[in-house]
């Protein structure tokens, strides 16, 4: 099984990112890929 987890731009901006990262993990999820994308306007919709 696989998931999707989405990091808002606000977590981002405050550096939190492998903070949250590290709570997936200590939660048993195992991180198998990363992809970093800045997603504009025009490519979310």
């Amino acid at each position: 099984m696989k998931t999707l987890i989405i990091i808002k731009p606000h977590a981002v901006k405050r550096g939190i990112v492998g903070e949250i990262l590290s709570r997936f993990e200590r939660q048993g999820i195992k991180i198998s890929a990363l992809k970093v994308l800045r997603v504009n306007r025009e490519r979310a919709e």
